[in-house]
């Protein structure tokens, strides 16, 4: 997917997330500004919540803006994920206030799960939450007085860094972020970091889709704000050449959407910002899958 200044999307996000990661505030405020500018801000606010899972709890709360407390973010090592064991099988004849829908031993894991968020070990009461079936989580949390903004984070995100940071936020207050005023996206300043691609999984873009006319822009998973100028217009493929409905058309097109020089005509220093990088020998996170491909 074309961003704004003809970077790929995915490339973006996994440096905004690396750059997150590794606390370079600059490079990720360019990298929001990007995908922001082209329509893609929920692309933003993902990769920002991810960020903010993965580093140590407590770092944020659910219902605040989330790009500014990840920009806040220091540096972090990526987390190892935690296992999924077997259910406690203490038995326990305390009633507890969680009625699950699927999982068994309810009032075993329950009462495991309350005394160790009573003895401040929240990585044993994540590891335990993990046996609890899917739909039965956000009721854990609300029988555990946890707010319910940490159970929609579920569906999309890892849920051992879900349960860690949501544990978290009942024994520490999470001061809220200033709102960052991202620059704006002109040219492109900042390159992709080959190391951010392999991290999270993701090919480097072909260096062909900056040779000839920019005919990437009309693929059907192009960023909003290429639509839109295709749309505004009329621009369609005519052989290998891109052509507004009109002569002025085509004109106002390029000027709007390459104000500079279209990538044809780039340096090879320039294409290699967001095209042709080097492959880096990297392993991919363990954590890669939560990163957004859609």
């Amino acid at each position: 997917m074309a961003t704004r200044n003809f970077y790929e999307r995915q490339s973006v996000a996994a440096f905004l997330l690396y750059a997150l990661q590794t606390g370079d505030a600059t490079g990720a405020s360019s990298a929001a500004a990007e995908l922001v500018s082209s329509g893609l801000a929920s692309q933003v606010d993902h990769v920002a919540t991810l960020a903010l899972l993965l580093s140590p709890p407590p770092s944020f709360r659910p219902e605040a803006d989330r790009l500014s407390a990840a920009l806040a973010l220091r540096p972090f090592d990526l987390p190892t994920s935690l296992p999924i064991l077997p259910p406690p099988t203490r038995l326990t004849a305390k009633a507890c206030p969680w009625a699950p829908r699927r999982t068994a031993k309810a009032a075993v894991i329950w009462w495991a799960i309350r005394d160790a968020l009573n003895h401040g070990r929240g990585v044993r009461a994540a590891t335990v939450s993990l046996v609890v079936a899917e739909e039965d989580r956000a009721s854990l949390l609300t029988s555990l007085g946890v707010g319910s903004s940490w159970s929609a984070l579920f569906t999309a995100f890892p849920p051992d860094r879900v349960f860690l940071h949501a544990y978290a936020s009942l024994r520490t207050t999470i001061p809220t972020a200033s709102p960052v005023a991202l620059p704006n996206a002109v040219g492109r300043p900042f390159t992709v970091d080959p190391a951010a691609l392999a991290l999270w999984n993701t090919p480097s873009p072909p260096m062909p889709l900056c040779v000839g006319a920019p005919l990437w822009v009309l693929q059907t998973d192009a960023s909003p704000c290429w639509k839109d100028l295709v749309r505004l217009h009329g621009v369609h493929a005519k052989g290998s050449a891109l052509e507004g409905r009109t002569d002025e058309a085509t004109e106002a097109f390029y000027c709007a959407g390459f104000p500079h020089d279209i990538p044809d005509e780039w340096s090879q220093k320039e294409r290699k910002k967001s095209h042709g990088m080097e492959v880096w020998g990297g392993v991919p996170s363990v954590y890669a899958q939560w990163f957004p491909r859609a």
